[in-house]
């Protein structure tokens, strides 16, 4: 309710500004000159369009209140139509008044980990929770959204083709790899591991695809336009960081696939399709993987020190931290007394 109450406000105010900047402007011009003005006060000095920014607060916010999914997908709609008509606001000030492009990928990367809040509250229907919404009924295998996610390995190349990379060299072009590797892992590498993955509510699967391509979008541009990583106390601590998350990310994936796919052997069809996860850090925390993940993105945010690759970061823990904890719920609740009580979710022996 106090969001959507801030994001009302908020978008009535700079609607407010908006009507008052084209009243002076109407009557300063005289008849001549452009009749658009660039935007001043309140949020208008750090976003080009605040009051879209509001309406998708105000949307959020009702989603939150009601928890309901036609409520989450009405957000959704709205925050798709808005930040596009947004970037396109701020394309044409850009334009008029030679603002820079860059500007426009910090806000909307703000604007989507803004919007990771809402995994603290909301199941995301994928995996083991991907039964629990249907609004189509339209239902697409499990590993389809990963293998279009593809597309992150190869945004680099679309770059190349259609900026001016300035930026892309040294470091940047290390940084850049580790997204590439990261990527083409999951989609290539991960999908055949999970042969069998849970199928997905369609929304769910372009929803998923949007989100992570844009998240990925942002942070290739700023390190292959904008952001210059340098040599510093950091870069060596930060790579050792992604290594090491990306292996602890792949060996535990890599032993829950060869723990499902015994279980499917073992089960004969019938009883519970899930077993007890054990073996590496398995044997002191839920989900390893996620672990994993989390340190690998730290990492490169200790490598770049950039904004966008730190909100990356920040996006990432939300996403998995939330996650995690839903999976050792779902573990103590299937397993009971067999589950070990010293196991926590995702970070050893805090939470």
């Amino acid at each position: 309710l106090s969001l959507f109450g801030f994001g009302f406000l908020m978008n009535v105010y700079h609607d407010f500004l908006l009507s008052k900047l084209k009243l002076n402007q109407r009557k300063n011009s005289s008849g001549s000159g452009t009749k658009y003005v660039l935007p001043v006060g309140g949020l208008f000095e750090i976003v080009s369009t605040p009051n879209f920014l509001g309406e998708i607060i105000e949307w959020w916010g009702l989603a939150l209140v009601t928890r309901g999914y036609l409520q989450v997908l009405f957000a959704v709609s709205a925050s798709m139509i808005l930040l596009t008509r947004g970037w396109q606001h701020h394309k044409f000030y850009k334009e008029l008044f030679d603002m820079e492009l860059g500007d426009a990928i910090r806000q909307i990367h703000q604007l989507l980990t803004l919007s990771t809040v809402l995994f603290l509250f909301i199941t995301f229907p994928y995996g083991r929770y991907a039964q629990r919404f249907k609004l189509s009924g339209i239902m697409i295998p499990g590993q389809l959204p990963f293998r279009i996610l593809g597309i992150n390995f190869l945004q680099p190349l679309f770059l190349m083709v259609f900026t001016s990379c300035k930026t892309f060299q040294g470091l940047n072009v290390v940084c850049v790899s580790l997204y590439a590797i990261h990527y083409f892992h999951r989609s290539v590498i991960y999908t055949k591991w999970f042969p069998t993955a849970a199928s997905m509510p369609v929304e769910t699967g372009v929803a998923m695809i949007f989100f992570c391509s844009a998240h990925v979008f942002c942070n290739l541009y700023d390190l292959m336009n904008d952001h210059v990583v340098l040599v510093h106390s950091t870069t060596v601590l930060g790579l050792s960081l992604f290594g090491f998350g990306f292996l602890m990310n792949v060996y535990h994936d890599f032993l829950l696939s060869k723990l499902k796919l015994n279980q499917r052997k073992n089960s004969s069809g019938s009883g519970t399709k899930y077993a007890l996860p054990v073996g590496g850090l398995f044997e002191i925390v839920s989900t390893p993987n996620f672990l994993g993940e989390i340190i690998e993105w730290w990492g490169m945010a200790l490598v770049t020190r950039g904004y966008l690759q730190v909100l990356f970061a920040v996006s990432a823990s939300v996403i998995l931290l939330s996650r995690g904890w839903r999976h050792h719920k779902f573990y103590k609740e299937l397993f009971g007394s067999k589950y070990p009580k010293n196991r926590t979710a995702v970070i050893p022996f805090v939470l």
